[in-house]
């Protein structure tokens, strides 16, 4: 599934037109982000936890000529699903 099948989907279960869920989906996503970038989590009842984790600084080898290299630190976006998800998930096993 991607963001349109998701628009669609979304429009025909509520009886809103497409632009209008396209306008409050877009806005979720962009809220989300600035909260990340704040360093901020995000949390969604019964969906799960954004979080942005911080990766310090390591020194890395190439093998192919014998030298090392910085990478400097960098952030990721966790997810962790809620609990009633993974019940949820699991049960279907």
């Amino acid at each position: 599934m991607n963001k349109n099948d998701l628009l669609k989907i979304i429009s025909k279960k509520t009886g809103l037109m497409y632009d209008e869920v396209f306008v409050v989906i877009n806005a979720m996503i962009e809220e989300i982000v600035t909260k990340l970038l704040n360093g901020e989590e995000v949390k969604i009842h019964n969906f799960g936890t954004f979080t942005r984790k911080k990766y310090m600084s390591k020194v890395a080898r190439n093998l192919s000529n014998n030298t090392c290299l910085e990478i400097p630190n960098f952030y990721k976006i966790t997810f962790k699903t809620s609990d009633k998800i993974k019940k949820k998930l699991n049960s279907m096993m």
